[in-house]
């Protein structure tokens, strides 16, 4: 079983597993040998408890480096501001056809309404993959 929980603590990140490995080796070898002598159903019980915990533990201690909000906010607001654009932008071009064939428009009609959201769609989704590209990318860089 101690192999076990040594093998499990590689799954913590490098530094936390350099500062902490041995003490924690030490207690879970210590605890274990209390349970073993309260029979094979108390030590099961300990073990499974504990490598669960050190599953959890570890898997928080990888993911609380990473603060994604500032990027998330970032990616909020250029979509925001694209938007605001594009539907400006639509607006000039609608005007614009309206005056080169001498009719406006209206902002009712169906075809404004499925211009205004395709343009939209395509910044959006363009938006989301380069956030989706840099995130990727931060993330990764910050696992090295």
């Amino acid at each position: 079983m101690m192999l076990l929980y040594r093998w499990l603590l590689y799954l913590y990140p490098a530094g936390v597993r350099a500062e902490f490995s041995d003490e924690m080796s030490t207690v879970f070898a210590q605890a274990a040998e209390e349970h073993r002598q309260q029979g094979w159903q108390a030590y099961l019980k300990f073990a499974l408890s504990e490598c669960g915990g050190l599953l959890l533990a570890a898997g928080a201690a990888r993911l609380r480096p990473i603060n994604l909000w500032p990027m998330v906010a970032g990616v909020v607001v250029t979509v925001i501001l694209q938007s605001a654009f594009y539907a400006g932008a639509t607006g000039a071009i609608r005007a614009a056809m309206g005056r080169a064939r001498g009719f406006a428009l209206p902002a009712s009609d169906p075809r404004s309404v499925v211009l205004t959201l395709g343009m939209f769609a395509v910044v959006s989704v363009t938006c989301l993959l380069a956030a989706i590209i840099f995130l990727t990318r931060q993330v990764s860089l910050r696992r090295r």
